[in-house]
């Protein structure tokens, strides 16, 4: 008996991408042909069903935060993020990214009259001065090299107002494979770069066993609050912060 081709599977996908990128529209084959560094995980053919999940479940998360709120979704990617934090009850959410092509599919598949999308630097919004009550930063502080960190988290504490919310996420897993991402600062160095504008109320881990819940069953799937054994065998953590008084 022959053995088993083992690249025939991989073969396989790769060629029925391409089959499906012929017939997808301009914004679909962007996605497709940018599916290594951006993700819109209601497109199943380009992920797992897992990873799919871990990315829903970081922003079901923060939509928890979003009744009421004008929200930032800060690095929002191809928008399906700032999509859900709509679904959360959010009053009005502006998507921004620095990708001129990820906020081109946002607009395309997501925006609404009360979720819009723009291109922009972190560090500089376009947003005036505490006008904000929750701003969500996830999956970008990989993204981020960390002496650029300290400027973002400066103008987040800007345009926030004084009883406004930050979430962030950050990777504490084996660094990814994804060529654009840098090495991701520990969850220590951001609470470091985050203490001079911001004090962390919460912290929670994101686990691979996505029965894992906190809260009695409260937190979306595979998210718990934050202990010492969580911590060893967590993906992510999300940081829930509250802006310092600040004079200067």
């Amino acid at each position: 008996m022959s053995k088993p081709e083992v690249g025939r599977p991989l073969r396989w996908l790769k060629a029925r991408v391409r089959a499906l990128a012929g017939r997808l529209t301009p914004a679909r084959q962007w996605l497709v042909a940018n599916r290594a560094q951006r993700i819109d995980p209601w497109v199943s053919v380009l992920r797992g069903r897992q990873e799919r999940e871990a990315h829903l479940n970081r922003y079901r998360f923060a939509a928890c935060h979003a009744l009421g709120t004008t929200a930032l979704d800060v690095a929002c990617g191809t928008g399906y993020g700032s999509a859900l934090l709509r679904d959360g009850g959010a009053a009005f959410v502006l998507g921004i990214d620095l990708c001129p092509q990820a906020v081109a599919y946002a607009k395309r598949k997501y925006a609404v009259p009360s979720v819009c999308f723009t291109a922009a630097d972190a560090s500089r919004l376009p947003v005036p001065s505490e006008t904000v009550d929750l701003i969500v930063f996830m999956e970008a502080i990989e993204h981020v090299g960390p002496e650029d960190l300290q400027d973002v988290f400066v103008e987040f504490g800007r345009v926030l107002k004084p009883d406004g919310r930050l979430l962030v996420s950050t990777s504490v897993s084996v660094p990814s494979a994804n060529p654009g991402h840098s090495i991701g600062p520990s969850v220590g160095n951001v609470m470091a770069l985050l203490a001079p504008r911001f004090r962390a109320i919460a912290t929670y881990d994101q686990v691979a066993d996505d029965r894992a819940q906190g809260h009695n069953g409260l937190l979306p799937a595979g998210l718990c609050v934050s202990t010492p054994e969580s911590q060893t065998c967590a993906k992510a953590c999300l940081i829930v912060a509250e802006p310092r008084a600040w004079t200067g």
